[in-house]
C-alpha cells in the first residue's frame, strides 16, 4: 500500500523521500583524497574485533560524536579494547559519557548553542546554516576547531585546515543538487532555511519515469528484490536451545540512542515480556532480571505485558549501565553484519533469563 500510495491523504502520500532532499559533494566537506592509500578502514560495527584481534593492532584512538561503550554491539569486547594498556584513547564530550571514563586524555566539547553549522534531517525537505548563540563554554572546542588546531600542529596546510568554517560550508553549499534556482547564498549563511526543489510537492515519486522502483537498481551483486531470510542466531539449534528468546532493542521515548542518558543516571530499562513466558519463568512485573547470552549479559527490569509477542523479548533503549550493573544491552547483541547495505544486526540476538530479584 506505501508502494503504490494507497492511504487517505495528499499527493504522493505513503512515499517520503528525504534522504536525497538535498545532494552534495561530500568531498568537500570530508576530504578523504588526504587519507594515505594504505590507511585501514574499519566498520564501526566491529569496533570490538578491531581492539581485541586486529593484527596489527589499533595503537590509537579518537572518539568523537559517539559514545560506543553503550552503543557498540557486543559492547563487552568494546569494554575490553578500551581497557587495553598499550591502547592511547582520546575522547571528545559534552559529558562524562561510559566511554569517557576509559580516555587516557579528555577534551570538552562544545554544543550545537555555541557552533557554527549546516542541517538537514530525517522527515522533512528543509536545509539550514546556524550560527552559534553563545560563545564556547570554558576551554571547549567544536570538532572543526579541534581538528584544524591538530592539524596545524602537525604541520598540514591542505585547504580543509586552513578555512574558516563558514568558508567550507559556503563551499560545501555551492556543490549542492536541490537548492531553488536563484537562491541568495549570502541569505541561507545567515539562516534562512531553504525549501528542496526534490520536496515530491506535485505528488510524484522522484525517480526517472516518476514511479516508485519496486526492484532496486544500481546496486551490483545485490538481489533486486528484498526478501526476508531466517535471522542467523535462530536458525541455530544450539543457541536456540541455550538461548529460546530473540531479543530487539528498539529506541526509548527518553532518549536519541545513548543520548540524555546522563539525565537517568542509575535508571535501569525496561524489558516487554509477554504474559505466557513470565508465567512459565516465574518472573513477576516490576521484578528486574538478567538477559544473558554467548557475549555477556544486562540487568532490566520486566514489564510484563501483550505489547510483545510470546518469545520476543524488547528492550527499549539504550540507558548507561552501572558499575554494579555491569554490561548494557548492547553486551547482548551481535558484530555480525546485515547482508545488505553493511549495517548493525541488533535485531537478531537470541537470550535467555538467568537470575531475577525484586525491583525497589
Amino acid at each position: 500500500a506505501a508502494c503504490l500510495g494507497l492511504f487517505a491523504g495528499g499527493p504522493g502520500r505513503g512515499v517520503l523521500l528525504t534522504t536525497g532532499a538535498f545532494r552534495g559533494e561530500k568531498a568537500r566537506l570530508a576530504w578523504p583524497s588526504l587519507a594515505p592509500g594504505c590507511t585501514r578502514t574499519v566498520n564501526m560495527i566491529h569496533l570490538g574485533h578491531a581492539l581485541t584481534t586486529l593484527t596489527p593492532p589499533v595503537k590509537a584512538l579518537f572518539v568523537y560524536n559517539c559514545n560506543p561503550v553503550s552503543v557498540s554491539p557486543d559492547a563487552s569486547s568494546v569494554r575490553k579494547g578500551l581497557a587495553r594498556e598499550d591502547l592511547f584513547t582520546v575522547v571528545h564530550e559534552q559529558v562524562m559519557t561510559p566511554t569517557a571514563r576509559y580516555a587516557d586524555l579528555l577534551l570538552p566539547a562544545t554544543t550545537f548553542l555555541e557552533n557554527r553549522d549546516i542541517y538537514t534531517a530525517y522527515g522533512h525537505f528543509y536545509l539550514g546554516v546556524t550560527s552559534p548563540v553563545i560563545e564556547p563554554v570554558g576551554e571547549t572546542r567544536s570538532n572543526f576547531d579541534l581538528f584544524q588546531a591538530l592539524a596545524k600542529k602537525m604541520g598540514f596546510n591542505d585547504p580543509p585546515f586552513v578555512q574558516t568554517c563558514e568558508e567550507r560550508i559556503a563551499d560545501y553549499l555551492g556543490s549542492l543538487q536541490g537548492l531553488p534556482e536563484g537562491c541568495d547564498m549570502k541569505e541561507i549563511m545567515v539562516g534562512r532555511y531553504i525549501h528542496s526543489t526534490n520536496s515530491c510537492s506535485d505528488g510524484r515519486v522522484l525517480t526517472g519515469k516518476g514511479k516508485f522502483n519496486f526492484a532496486a537498481v544500481g546496486l551490483p551483486g545485490e538481489p533486486s528484490v528484498c526478501r526476508l531470510t531466517q535471522a542467523g542466531e535462530s536458525a541455530d539449534p544450539d543457541l536456540l536451545s541455550r538461548f529460546p528468546f530473540r531479543l530487539i532493542v528498539p529506541p526509548h521515548v527518553d532518549l536519541l540512542n545513548s543520548t540524555f542518558g546522563e539525565q537517568y543516571p542509575g535508571r535501569v530499562g525496561d524489558v516487554l515480556v509477554h504474559p505466557e513466558d513470565a508465567a512459565t519463568w516465574g518472573i513477576g512485573d516490576g521484578e528486574k532480571v538478567l538477559l544473558r547470552n554467548h557475549r555477556g549479559s544486562s540487568v532490566r527490569i520486566a514489564r510484563v505485558t501483550t505489547d510483545t509477542r510470546p518469545g520476543v523479548l524488547v528492550a527499549e533503549g539504550i540507558f548507561w549501565s552501572t558499575e554494579e550493573e555491569g554490561g548494557g544491552i548492547n553486551d547482548l547483541t551481535s558484530q555480525k553484519l546485515a547482508d545488505l547495505g553493511g549495517g548493525a544486526t541488533f535485531h537478531e540476538s537470541l537470550v535467555t533469563f538467568a537470575g531475577k530479584t525484586r525491583c525497589r
